[in-house]
C-alpha cells in the first residue's frame, strides 16, 4: 500500500540481505564445482525486459494510441514492484478484477507518441498514460485512467486496507485497484460508477 518510490528502501534492505546470503552460497558452490553460476542480477531482479501483452490488448493499443511505447522504468521502481509482486511482476502492466465482475482486467502504463513538425521539433510532448482494459462479454472496454501515469503500476488487492489522505480516513479496497506511485506520493484509481476515481493513498 505504498507508492513505488516509498518501497525502494524496503526493497533495498531485502536485496542487501539476499545478496549476502546469495554470495555465501556462490562462494561455497564455487569451491565444489567449476560449472557456470547464474549471475546475481539474473537471480534477483531482471529489469531489462518489457511485458508481453495479450494480443487483443495490443491490437486495441495500436488502434487507439498509434506509436505508443512502454515508458522507461527506474531500477528502483522495477525492484520495488518485483519485491512486492513477485519476479514476474512488471511496472508497466498489472492484471486484476478492477470492476468487481469476476473477470480479469488489465491496466498498462504507456507513453503516447510525441507530435513533431516536419523539422523534428516537438509540438506536443508525450504523456505517460494509465490505460485500463475492462473485460466485458463482448470484448475489452478501453478507458484512459489518467494522463499523469507516474513511474510504475502496482496492484492493490480487494480487502487491502489503506489511507485516504484527502478524506483523512482509512478504508478497505472493495475490489482490485490500480495504484501508481509518483515521486514521494501515490494515487489509487478506484473503479466506481463506470469510471476511475483518483484517491491519494500515499504522501
Amino acid at each position: 500500500m505504498f507508492a513505488c518510490a516509498l518501497l525502494t528502501f524496503t526493497a533495498s534492505l531485502g536485496a542487501v540481505k539476499f545478496r549476502k546470503l546469495l554470495q555465501s552460497k556462490l562462494n561455497s558452490s564455487a569451491t565444489r564445482s567449476s560449472a557456470p553460476i547464474v549471475s546475481e542480477a539474473d537471480a534477483i531482479f531482471r529489469c531489462d525486459t518489457k511485458p508481453d501483452l495479450p494480443r487483443s490488448i495490443k491490437v486495441l493499443l495500436d488502434k487507439h494510441f498509434p506509436g505508443w511505447q512502454f515508458p522507461d522504468v527506474s531500477d528502483d521502481d522495477c525492484q520495488s514492484v518485483k519485491t512486492w509482486g513477485g519476479k514476474d511482476a512488471y511496472a508497466q502492466l498489472i492484471q486484476g478484477d478492477f470492476d468487481g465482475d469476476g473477470r480479469d482486467d488489465y491496466a498498462v502504463l504507456i507513453k503516447d507518441d510525441w507530435q513533431v513538425d516536419g523539422e523534428g521539433r516537438v509540438l506536443t510532448p508525450s504523456d505517460v498514460l494509465i490505460v485500463a482494459f475492462l473485460n466485458k462479454r463482448g470484448g475489452f472496454n478501453t478507458q484512459v485512467v489518467t494522463r499523469e501515469g507516474g513511474g510504475c503500476l502496482q496492484l492493490m488487492r480487494k480487502g487491502d486496507r489503506t489511507y485516504d489522505y484527502e478524506a483523512q480516513r482509512e478504508f478497505t479496497y472493495p475490489h482490485d485497484t490500480i495504484m501508481s506511485g509518483f515521486g514521494m506520493g501515490g494515487t489509487s484509481y478506484l473503479y466506481e460508477n463506470g469510471k476511475f476515481r483518483a484517491i491519494i493513498t500515499s504522501d
